[in-house]
């Protein structure tokens, strides 16, 4: 069986996560399959997925032009040789794409899955979305899209509330919709040997999006907020470090930050997605702008202060049962953020806040453990036929 994980990739922290997360979940149980992913023009990641054991798949997509055909080119022999498969190769598409579909990010993207899944059906291969940040969907072709997809696919999971209320107003959903949460959860980190418990108690993770996907004067709050959270910390006599968890867009954030605080604050562009997660684990308090980051941390029981741009972070701090600790980064978020920071750490109050954090996080793994099994299902159902 040729599995292809679809929307991962090593630049994003979350993005690798997720991939860890499949092969984690997917490989143990169903030891024979065999996994692919395409790789990301201008994004080398060759060594990454070699040393995983991913075969490579032939794809190419330049100028909204698919490529693929180049890889037929290729005798059997010769791909086999270098570990090359082709998309008629390909038994199962695992999306993780984490937010992609909706008209946040144009109708493209929604059409061509769309397309993907009928193309798959009519070939007998299975599509399963993993849980994901959905919508809205507004226009006529992504509504038509959505409706296609949904028709297509073996199974969709809605990431929140709010995702799956999207597509209830487009479809009325069948039995191969349901909700899961993000199933990073799962995954366990490594805590990186430079790690130091004084130096590094508080984690300040920026994300350009905060300022790319809302309008210019929301925008511009972004970073004066993070430099009062910066100022408050200083004032308890705590100096926090800034971790690069999204990739080299959320470098100038970072810089402009380390920058007001006259380079005496750590920027930590560690590159192995399991150790990030290690860290945020043995942090006292995050303040996070990637989601991801906020799920590695809250899963392991860790506060966290966040500062959002979607829906999916209300309904992360929702699950985690820590709503009041989504601050916004307006004038009001400014003079909230003081006391917020102070309820986390104050003793006392932070192991309050941490164990109501680390029940919600394990009802939020058993939910993803059931996830697992739904999928299973699909991928390979001779396994569970005595049920």
């Amino acid at each position: 069986m040729l599995i292809e994980i679809k929307g991962a990739g090593f630049m994003n922290k979350g993005a690798e996560l997720m991939l860890y997360a499949v092969l984690q979940a997917i490989g143990s149980a169903l030891p024979e399959a065999s996994f692919t992913m395409a790789p990301r023009y201008g994004q080398p990641s060759y060594g990454n997925r070699s040393r995983l054991g991913l075969l490579q798949k032939a794809s190419l997509n330049r100028h909204g032009i698919q490529w693929n055909f180049i890889g037929k080119i290729l005798p059997r022999e010769i791909r086999e040789m270098y570990g090359i498969v082709l998309d008629d190769e390909i038994d199962v598409i695992l999306d993780v794409s984490g937010y992609a579909y909706g008209d946040t990010f144009g109708e493209h993207k929604t059409i061509l899955m769309a397309q993907q899944a009928a193309t798959c059906k009519r070939k007998g291969k299975k599509v399963i979305l993993l849980p994901q940040a959905l919508g809205p969907f507004s226009s006529r072709r992504i509504r038509d899209s959505l409706k296609k997809l949904v028709e297509n696919a073996d199974l969709i999971f809605a990431r929140d509330r709010i995702s799956y209320a999207y597509m209830a107003d487009v479809v009325a959903l069948p039995k191969n919709v349901k909700m899961a949460p993000d199933f990073t959860n799962l995954v366990h980190g490594t805590v990186p040997k430079w790690w130091e418990a004084e130096k590094h108690r508080v984690c300040i993770i920026p994300s350009h999006q905060m300022t790319d996907k809302r309008s210019k004067a929301e925008g511009a709050l972004y970073i004066p907020f993070l430099k009062h959270c910066i100022e408050h910390l200083a004032l308890k006599g705590i100096k926090p470090f800034l971790l690069i968890h999204g990739g080299d867009k959320d470098l100038p954030a970072a810089r402009q930050l380390q920058d007001a605080a006259d380079g005496r604050i750590e920027i930590i562009t560690e590159q192995n997605a399991l150790q990030i997660k290690g860290l945020l684990g043995r942090c006292d308090l995050v303040i996070a702008s990637r989601f991801h980051a906020l799920v590695s941390a809250l899963s392991q029981g860790v506060p966290c202060i966040g500062a959002g741009w979607s829906h999916k972070y209300e309904t992360l701090f929702e699950d985690y049962d820590c709503s009041e600790l989504l601050v916004p980064i307006d004038e009001g978020g400014r003079r909230k953020i003081g006391d917020v920071i102070n309820g986390i750490l104050e003793p006392g109050k932070k192991e309050m806040t941490q164990k109501k954090v680390y029940a919600a996080a394990q009802i939020q793994r058993q939910q993803v453990a059931k996830m697992w099994d739904d999928v299973l299902k699909i991928i390979k159902p001779d396994a569970f036929r005595k049920e």
